[in-house]
């Protein structure tokens, strides 16, 4: 995703496998399909420049998010909707 913003997107069955995302903004976007193996940084690492990204209003109710999914760098879990039953932690 590099340093983008994506806003009011939908990523219909997208590949986010071995994913990155340090420095995109994603606001009010939808998110469908599995969801496996990548990380999202609400704040980009230090070598990545510290940015603090503008993650909010996302829909993830119908995405298969697996286990090894990150959320790291003060994601904002609260600002997000999830599938039901899924319970979410920042892995910093």
């Amino acid at each position: 995703m590099g340093a983008a913003t994506f806003e009011d997107c939908e990523f219909n069955r997208c590949r986010f496998n071995g994913h990155f995302a340090y420095t995109a903004d994603l606001i009010g976007c939808r998110f469908r399909g599995k969801i496996d193996g990548c990380v999202w940084y609400g704040t980009a690492p230090e070598h990545d420049g510290g940015r603090r990204n503008d993650i909010r209003g996302n829909d993830f109710t119908d995405a298969i998010i697996t286990a090894n999914v990150g959320w790291r760098g003060n994601f904002d879990l609260d600002a997000q909707l999830w599938p039901e039953g899924f319970v979410p932690t920042v892995d910093d």
